[in-house]
Order: structure tokens, then C-alpha cells, then sequence
């Protein structure tokens, strides 16, 4: 997560979705920018919130119940008060495309001897579709949405996601929003070198597409209505 003190914006950044090119923005148009944690890219917004000093560190856990409570999943730090006029901006994608193109990545970029054997990234590197989304989704070794944005927590109503489909536009209104000048362009990073064949990896998991829906049903079920798209029309999508 970054954010800028001066202007109480803060960018948390989810995996796939645009991050680089809005960190680009971002840092560019904001100099007091500060890391929530540096050298960790995404770092749930309530975790970030915590680390910037904004939101009070979490009530202690018993032992016994620390591994289940663990970020990113289910630890959240106790009702605070967030800065007055504070901004959260967050993009989220379509699920199965997001995991497509992060497996992609993965396995273009990963370094094996930089992650621990059995890890997402390493099982990303090393094996099949099928055996990344076993891991991610089945045994819910990732992420999802609900959970990294803090639905419905102390920071959800400062909270605006964008729709990755329409970032631009998105961008442009919430900038418009919070009172600062948007981006004429926003800058193009980490695009993938080609475009990804989403049926083809549909196929691989066509038994576990229950399994990413049930892991992303906020996503499906409510946050297509209240993505931010500016003035562009929502884009027609086909579900995992």
C-alpha cells in the first residue's frame, strides 16, 4: 500500500490488477508518497492502514487461535478513526481472468530459488494451471477481494474500487472525487506480451470454476454493481 499524507490517498494494490502502472502514477504525482510496508507490494488494506499508523494494531490473539487468524484472511484490527476525507483506491478484475494472468506472470518471472518450495509462486513456476488454482482457490492459499479490501470494515467507506476494464475513466472520477487533478494517461507497465487463451485454462479447471466463484461470490454476487467506471459502460463479461 502507498500513500500520501498530503493529500490522504492511499493505493492498495491487488495482484494483476494495474498495480505497477497506478504505483507509476501514483509516485509520480504525489512526492510525499510513503510505503506501508517497503518492499511488500500487496499488503491488505486494513494490515496497511495498521502499518501506516493509521488504524490501531489488532487485540492479541490466543496462541492457539494465531494461525487462523492470520492476515489476510480474517484478522481485523478493532473498530479506530481513520483521518478525516481519507481516500482508499483499489481495481479490481474479473477473478478468473486476474488468476490467468498471475499464474502467466508467474511462471514468466518467478526466480525458484527466491521462493520456498510449495509456495503459490513457486507451484505457479513449476506446475500446471490446475495445480495453482488447487493450491490458491481450493485451499485458499490467495487472496480474494472481500477480504484484502476490508468489506465492510471500519475502512470500507472510504474505500473506492475501480473496475480494471474501465480503469482510466474509474481513475479520472475518483481523482475528480477526492479534488485532485487526474491523469491525462495513465502509464502502460507489466502488460503481458500477449493475450491469455481463457478458455483453454477454463478447460483445465472446468470442475473447479464452483470453487473460484464460491472463494470470489462477493465479487459476482455484489461488487460488479458498485465498481467505479466513471462514465464508461460496465463491460459485458462471461463468469469463471
Amino acid at each position: 500500500m502507498l500513500y500520501s499524507p498530503g493529500q490522504r490517498l492511499a493505493l492498495a494494490r491487488f495482484p494483476k490488477t494495474a498495480g505497477k502502472s497506478l504505483r507509476t502514477w501514483f509516485e509520480a504525482a504525489f512526492p510525499d508518497v510513503v510505503w506501508a510496508e517497503p518492499g511488500k507490494t500487496h499488503i491488505p488494506v486494513l494490515k496497511g492502514l495498521v502499518k501506516l499508523g493509521l488504524l490501531p494494531e489488532p487485540p492479541t490473539r490466543p496462541r492457539s487461535m494465531r494461525r487462523l487468524l492470520t492476515w489476510p484472511f480474517s484478522k481485523r484490527p478493532a473498530a479506530g478513526t481513520l483521518p478525516d476525507k481519507l481516500m482508499i483506491i483499489g481495481v479490481v478484475r474479473e477473478p478468473f481472468e486476474m488468476l490467468v494472468s498471475l499464474y502467466a506472470y508467474w511462471r514468466r518471472v518467478s526466480t525458484l530459488d527466491k521462493w520456498p518450495v510449495g509456495c503459490l509462486p513457486y507451484v505457479a513456476a513449476t506446475g500446471s494451471f490446475r495445480e495453482f488454482i488447487e493450491l490458491g482457490v481450493v485451499k485458499r492459499g490467495f487472496y480474494n477481494y472481500y477480504d484484502f479490501f476490508g468489506v465492510g470494515s471500519v475502512a470500507w467507506p472510504a474505500t473506492r474500487l475501480l473496475d480494471f476494464n474501465c480503469l482510466e475513466p474509474g481513475l479520472q472520477a475518483v481523482c475528480r472525487e477526492h479534488g485532485i487533478e487526474p491523469p491525462a494517461n495513465l502509464p502502460q507497465a507489466n502488460v503481458a506480451p500477449r493475450s491469455h487463451d481463457f478458455d483453454a485454462h477454463r478447460a483445465q479447471v472446468s470442475d473447479l470454476l464452483p470453487a473460484i466463484h464460491e472463494m470470489f461470490r462477493w465479487y459476482y454476487e455484489e461488487a460488479e454493481t458498485i465498481l467505479v467506471r466513471g462514465d464508461a459502460a460496465p463491460p459485458n463479461r462471461v463468469a469463471a
